[in-house]
Order: C-alpha cells, then structure tokens, then sequence
C-alpha cells in the first residue's frame, strides 16, 4: 500500500478542524484502496521540517500563518527548508505573481478565500492521484510523476510543469496518431475550439527544447498537418 502525507498549516484551529473533517470523508470515500493518505494539522512553518523527524510531505495545503508572515513569504520560505512538495495555497490577500507563473514553475497553485471546499477538493484530488501512478515508460524514456521528471537512458532527467506532463499524456494515449490542437487544448486546459490562444504553442515549444537536453527524445515530439504527436516505440505504465 502507498502512503502519502498531507500537511494542512493553518493558525486558525476552527477552520482546521473543519477542513480535517472533511478531508477525512474525502480521502475515506474517494481514494484508491491502495493509497492510505493522512492529513496532519500543524499551526507554525518552523514545524514543518525535514529535520524534525516527521514523514515527508507529499501534499501541503497552505493557510492562514502564524503572525510574521504573508503567504508569499510562506511558499518560499517552505521551498527554502527543501520541501519539493506542491502547494495549495488559500491565500487571504491578492496573489501578485501570475497564478499560472507559480503553478509552472513553483508547483504552487493559489485558490482566494472565500471558498467552497469542493474547490479545494478539485485541486488536491489530481494531485493525489498522480501520486498514486506509477511511471510512465516513453520507449527508452520514463517520465517519474513522483520527481516530476522525464528521464534518458543515461540517467539525466529533466524537470516538467504540470501542463508538460499532462501535455505528454495526452500524446502518448494517442498512440503515436495525430491529436489536433484542438483536442489537446480542451484536453489540457479545458479551452473549446473556438478559443483563440497560442498557449499550446508556447507549451509545445518550451516542451520540446527541454526535450532537446534529452538527445533523441525531441525528435520524438513532431508538428503534424492538424495537431501534434508523440512517436516512441513502446508506451507503458509502470507500478
């Protein structure tokens, strides 16, 4: 059985407990049987360390902060103790960094107060579920959801935003066929056909000169007439 460990941090012990009550139903109710994941309540980032003993974070759902810090400094400040963790942050104030900036490159997604807890649920869910996955093998690749990395047959790896893996999934389901863009779109970010964008290209691009680091798995990614594929030559999951 796998065992993932969220921690909740938040100073305000009503809205901890109500958050513990239902992260229980949730998790009892939602969950592959073979995932045991719990949830711990602690008040203060200073407890939360990779020093102290406690089992590594898997999750870290971010709250109200003991006095001294905004949630801003708490995300880096977490980051700084070397917790890789994603973060969910429920943030009080205006998040003045670009949402999607954090989520790409810090793992951290931000949801404002007020919200309803199946909000919060709809964000943690997707994240405990690739926990669970095993890798996905990309020919003589292997993309590892645990480290959020693509890794050659040397060993070297690269890192992936969220978007970059679930852009490669939906390749790779194809089977090496064409997937239009407007597919992936709807597929990746929810957007419908008529949306005008060039967020997928920009994805894509980015996606394959991280690839290029990887010698022969950017060739793999190819512009087609209508869309994209992905080409190796076997796909598969791993447990």
């Amino acid at each position: 059985m796998t065992q993932k460990t969220i921690y909740l941090i938040e100073a305000c012990p009503v809205l901890a407990a109500a958050l513990d009550a239902l992260l229980a139903q949730s998790l009892a109710q939602s969950l592959a049987p073979s995932l045991n994941v719990s949830s711990r309540h602690i008040e203060r980032l200073e407890d939360l360390s990779l020093d102290k003993g406690m089992p590594l974070a898997d999750i870290i759902l971010l709250g109200r902060c003991e006095a001294g810090f905004s949630g801003r400094e708490a995300c880096e400040k977490l980051r700084q103790t070397g917790l890789e963790a994603p973060i969910i942050w429920m943030m009080e104030e205006m998040c003045e960094t670009d949402p999607q900036a954090l989520a790409e490159e810090k793992r951290i997604v931000s949801l404002a107060k007020p919200f309803h807890y199946n909000q919060l649920w709809a964000l943690l869910h997707p994240f405990l579920q690739s926990a669970h996955k095993g890798d996905l093998k990309l020919g003589a690749y292997r993309l590892a959801y645990k480290t959020k990395q693509l890794y050659a047959p040397s060993g070297a790896g690269i890192m992936l935003t969220e978007k970059e893996i679930k852009l490669i999934e939906c390749l790779a389901k194809a089977g090496g066929s064409v997937m239009s863009r407007a597919a992936l779109l709807e597929e990746v970010w929810g957007f419908k056909a008529d949306i005008t964008t060039h967020t997928l290209e920009t994805h894509i691009y980015r996606l394959r000169q991280k690839l290029a680091h990887l010698g022969g798995a950017s060739q793999a990614l190819s512009t087609q007439e209508g869309g994209y594929a992905l080409c190796f030559e076997n796909i598969a999951i791993s447990s």
